[in-house]
């Protein structure tokens, strides 16, 4: 049952890169823009991206792609994309998150969702923002959870990785800050977290009053798009297990079964350590609401840190169910 996270991952991998080939390759929507981009020049492209909502290492990143070609370019993010998520899931077993707080069946949920298998085929930041986040996200939770001693190598990876997503993906960058802080505030005794948090915030502040300011200001008015769209967690939660089908009896059944273990898994805690189901409780409180005021339920890829943790509380309320 530990094993099954990664069983599934090597086998959605494998089914993948079989099938790409057989299917036509072309890019949609913002994967025109980004291999558009990554096409100019570095001055200009740098120029260019000033007007982008988005950070300017993963054009960068593009650089090295055979953009033309465009399955070899899918094949080489999904990759990527999986070996970051695989190291994400290897570090929380070689640290027995998995085991001792019975994450496997969550992990799993997460990996044959809709959700995980477009992004992780697509050309966009999140292919590669989202697994950074969650090796973040599994390295400050098992501080949090083993808060009298302190791990300075992890500590230091896991600013070092925030800092990579400051360039990278803006919507990871800000989740990883906070599970950042939410370590920070467990670590309190020691001073060198507080003084790496502090540096990233001040890295933060010097970038956007030279960079990012100048983004917000420019695109501020190019996401009026999102209040056309369903602000739902309902409603994202049903497309990120079965994507964009619309309302039917499975989609709506799917949702029923996922709230029921989700409530169960409140009503009747499971057997682990309860700080760390409270941490993960209070994220997925923290992340939804905020989710509700920033509008980020109007699309898979924003929620994708939430749904990992509500699929974690998802696989609680099931094990608990038949065992």
């Amino acid at each position: 049952m530990i094993y099954l996270p990664f069983i599934v991952l090597i086998l959605s991998l494998v089914v993948k890169i079989t099938i790409l080939p057989l299917i036509p390759s072309f890019y949609v929507f913002d994967e025109i823009i980004l291999t558009q981009i990554r096409r100019l020049s570095l001055p200009q492209l740098l120029n260019t991206i000033r007007v982008e909502p988005h950070p300017p290492l993963f054009y960068l990143f593009l650089k090295m792609f055979p953009i033309e070609n465009v399955l070899i370019s899918k094949i080489i993010i999904t990759l990527v994309s999986y070996l970051l998520f695989f190291l994400a899931f290897l570090y929380a077993f070689k640290r027995k998150l998995i085991q001792n707080h019975k994450l496997s069946l969550g992990l799993t949920i997460f990996v044959i969702s809709f959700g995980f298998l477009e992004i992780t085929s697509r050309v966009k930041q999140d292919s590669i923002s989202l697994p950074i986040l969650f090796i973040i996200a599994f390295i400050s939770l098992n501080m949090a959870r083993l808060h009298s001693s302190l791990n300075i190598k992890e500590l230091l990876m896991a600013h070092l990785l925030t800092l990579v997503l400051l360039f990278t993906g803006y919507i990871a960058y800000f989740q990883a800050m906070l599970v950042l802080l939410l370590a920070t505030i467990y670590l309190h005794k020691f001073s060198i977290p507080k003084y790496l948090y502090l540096a990233l915030s001040l890295i933060l502040s010097v970038y956007f009053s030279l960079y990012g300011y100048n983004q917000l200001v420019v695109n501020s008015q190019r996401f009026t798009w999102v209040n056309d769209l369903y602000n739902s967690l309902l409603y994202a939660i049903r497309a990120y297990l079965g994507g964009y089908s619309g309302i039917n009896f499975y989609a709506e059944a799917l949702l029923i079964a996922f709230a029921f273990f989700f409530i169960k898994s409140l009503i009747k805690p499971p057997s682990i350590n309860r700080q760390f189901f409270l941490n993960v409780v209070f994220l997925i409180v923290l992340l939804t609401f905020t989710f509700y005021v920033t509008k980020f339920f109007v699309s898979i890829r924003y929620i994708s840190f939430l749904f990992l943790l509500i699929s974690f509380a998802v696989g609680w309320g099931i094990t608990s169910s038949f065992t």
